[in-house]
């Protein structure tokens, strides 16, 4: 709750924390609120807790095939609350030591395909080479090929 008169101050008294006239400022720049991700592989709890909170679900180090067997219980757990699983974005994080994604080229471009083709709105990962601009051009080149948008 905001301090009385105050539009940048804010007091909370709860069970485990408190505040008192906290500053707001700045104001953050999402509107109405920062996108909330939940990140697991739990079909039962974190997919849940996903479908009740998140805007984006991102799984871990799941292959296109795992994904699309995951996609019926995810959008499951979405219907179970009566949310459309479709408001739900689907990510992936790429485990580094995965063959394809650490090669440039067509490789990659197919795994970032068969993905985009399994549902999947974001993929992340890292890449050892990323200190290096040409690894980096590379895969910007691969997301492109394939279909996938880069975040600016």
């Amino acid at each position: 709750m905001l301090a009385p008169g105050s539009k940048t101050h804010a007091t909370f008294e709860g069970r485990h924390a408190h505040v008192k006239d906290a500053i707001n400022l700045p104001k953050g720049l999402q509107q109405p609120r920062v996108p909330i991700m939940v990140g697991g592989n739990g079909p039962k709890v974190t997919w849940r807790l996903a479908a009740r909170h998140a805007d984006e679900l991102n799984v871990d180090g799941m292959s296109p095939k795992e994904v699309r067997e995951a996609i019926p219980t995810i959008r499951a757990r979405c219907e179970e609350i009566g949310r459309d699983p479709d408001d739900l974005r689907l990510s992936v994080h790429i485990w580094w030591g995965d063959d394809a994604w650490r090669r440039a080229g067509e490789g990659r471009q197919q795994l970032l395909r068969d993905y985009a083709d399994a549902g999947v709105d974001r993929v992340m990962g890292l890449l050892q080479e990323s200190a290096d601009s040409d690894a980096l051009e590379a895969l910007a080149v691969d997301a492109k090929v394939a279909g996938f948008a880069l975040a600016e």
